[in-house]
């Protein structure tokens, strides 16, 4: 154990060879068990505001025959602290001897396993990181859960620094097999690509190729490694290069390979954390992704489905063929402004004629406001240009009254949208929103624009509220006249 560093625990206490605490503080296995009850209240009362559940204590402290008493007093032993720490978390700052046995006293007694305090350690982390490795590893050896019950102890461990982990393999050589298996766990190369340092990944390799060579060797875990560097963002540029350089033949992979390999990066869900000096080393190996499609989308629209401005800025940088802006790929940018500020400054695909469906759907989206100020010098021409996917087409201005969205009217109306536009060549815009019943519509237009009101267009709105039978139509009306023309007007709904 010399040479390894013990930590303080997430209360802030060491182990009790700590020696401030060891001198205030010492468990007397040969005490009465009344003696060793008193000890853990001691403990216990010394801690002021950070006193614990008692059955904590002595785990951490004392034995399993004080544990067993507190059980029979009602004592929880599924209770965790405040930091999040259970039996077993604190059974591991114990001495050795007895938080082995402590193990088999709490999984006797029903104490759940495999839980994470506040910090994301379970009890075999945190008896590692004390370099207690034979807690650690008979703890781990009583985890039943699925993916616990199909690694390795090393796989488990895989996020905590080297040097723990080579302590463990020096303690026990085959905390790099499969649980209950002489196979080694790949899983801890592949974990070692996403997450390590080059460091760490170059020790991983180096055993892996002691107990299995010819796994090294294979094509199929060479590029599978590389699969899992691309998703490593801080470090998997380094490892990527180390594989190039001792490990992959170029040769030895064909273009297929290469464009399937990736493929599968940029499908990942993890496409935020994709580490893109490692995909352009890929494609300058002669991946093809001209045609590439994922899910029914070409490459760059998949990026900007996703909301990876970085992985679109990317592939549009490519240029390649099938990278083009059009409706389509506005229309799947409308969740992420950024993104659309970022599309929008792009060139647009000539090809691209008609924009108002996109526009319009904006509105269903997102912040109309900030969307329209960016996409005004490309929508501004058609903002007055009606909708085919309405039947009858609808111009903007009405399109916005239909979902009763005033922002969008508001916006259409500053990038240069015609208030006087007619729903079929007759009804101006206020007869319209009274048409389809949205009287804050025309109430919008008349503040804008009186003389919609005017003359016949007065007869017309009457006619429209005695049809629709709606009161408070009819009463705005009545205001509106009687401001007009300095009397009400008494007409029968």
């Amino acid at each position: 154990m010399d040479g390894y560093p013990r930590e303080t625990s997430d209360n802030g206490q060491e182990m009790e060879s700590s020696g401030e605490e060891e001198l205030e503080f010492k468990f007397n296995p040969d005490a009465s068990l009344i003696e060793k009850l008193e000890f853990v209240e001691l403990v216990n009362k010394s801690r002021s505001d950070h006193a614990e559940p008692a059955i904590l204590v002595a785990a951490e402290w004392a034995d399993a025959e004080v544990c067993e008493e507190l059980v029979k007093q009602g004592a929880d032993v599924n209770v965790t602290d405040k930091y999040g720490n259970d039996v077993y978390q604190c059974a591991a700052l114990n001495t050795r001897e007895r938080g082995l046995e402590l193990i088999d006293f709490f999984k006797d007694h029903g104490a759940k396993m495999e839980r994470r305090n506040e910090n994301g350690r379970d009890a075999v982390i945190q008896a590692l990181r004390y370099s207690d490795f034979e807690f650690a590893i008979k703890l781990f050896n009583c985890y039943e859960s699925r993916p616990e019950s199909s690694k390795s102890f090393i796989s488990h461990c895989i996020l905590q620094d080297l040097l723990f982990l080579k302590f463990a393999f020096e303690k026990d050589p085959s905390v790099f097999k499969v649980k209950n298996s002489d196979e080694i766990d790949r899983r801890i190369t592949y974990d070692g690509a996403s997450s390590a340092n080059l460091e760490k990944f170059e020790w991983i390799v180096e055993v892996t190729s002691r107990i299995d060579e010819d796994l090294v060797k294979s094509k199929e875990w060479q590029l599978e490694i590389l699969m899992y560097a691309a998703l490593n963002a801080k470090y998997g540029e380094e490892i990527a290069r180390f594989m190039f350089s001792d490990h992959i033949k170029n040769d030895d992979v064909t273009r297929e390979e290469w464009t399937d390999l990736i493929v599968r990066v940029m499908s990942s869900d993890l496409l935020q954390l994709v580490n893109f000096e490692v995909v352009k080393m890929l494609v300058q190996r002669g991946a093809n992704l001209n045609n590439v499609r994922i899910e029914g989308n070409t490459l760059f629209d998949h990026c900007v489905t996703k909301g990876s401005i970085q992985a679109a800025q990317f592939v549009y940088n490519l240029n390649l063929n099938s990278t083009k802006i059009g409706v389509d790929t506005l229309l799947m940018s409308t969740k992420n402004l950024e993104m659309f500020e970022w599309l929008v400054d792009r060139p647009i695909d000539p090809d691209m004629m008609d924009l108002i469906p996109y526009f319009h759907h904006c509105f269903f989206k997102m912040g109309v406001r900030d969307m329209a100020e960016i996409s005004a010098p490309i929508l501004r021409s058609h903002v007055n240009v009606p909708i085919d996917t309405y039947d009858p087409p609808l111009f903007p201005l009405q399109a916005a009254m239909v979902i009763e969205s005033l922002e969008a009217a508001e916006t259409l109306l500053e990038i240069g949208a015609d208030l006087n536009v007619k729903y079929q060549g007759v009804l101006n815009l206020l007869l319209y929103c009274l048409g389809i019943n949205y009287l804050d519509g025309a109430k919008f237009v008349y503040s804008r624009d009186k003389s919609q009101l005017y003359g016949k267009f007065m007869d017309t709105a009457l006619m429209i509220t005695k049809k629709l039978g709606n009161e408070e139509m009819k009463q705005w009306l009545n205001e509106v006249l009687r401001l007009t023309h300095s009397a009400l007007i008494n007409w029968e709904i």
